[in-house]
């Protein structure tokens, strides 16, 4: 009979390269990714590392949320928008190009 734990785990994504990795009960190390290497062979393997499509995982596992930065500080996101924006502006070459020295006087 399988008895399966329930862990909860909190997810906050940062970055675009990213994998999920898992150790089996033999001490094998999975990773779920995107684009695993040799994807059409099954379960590739670098040593002890066996690389799965993400996909895999979620049909074993309940996905959870995976909230960004923008989800979670929105007041963040906009500071930094406005101090991009400001830089821009205070910029030589601001938002609509290089500035001729009599634009910038």
């Amino acid at each position: 009979m399988l008895h399966r734990r329930r862990l909860l785990h909190d997810c906050e994504l940062t970055g675009q390269d990213r994998y999920v990795a898992l150790v089996d009960d033999n001490g094998v190390e999975h990773h779920f990714m995107d684009h695993p290497r040799n994807a059409g062979a099954g379960a590739a393997c670098q040593g002890r590392i066996r690389e799965h499509p993400e996909a895999l995982l979620w049909a074993i596992f309940e996905q959870p949320p995976v909230f960004t930065i923008a989800d979670t500080r929105p007041d963040l996101v906009e500071a930094n928008r406005r101090r991009l924006l400001s830089f821009e502006t205070a910029s030589p070459d601001g938002p609509s190009g290089p500035r001729t020295s009599e634009q910038i006087t």
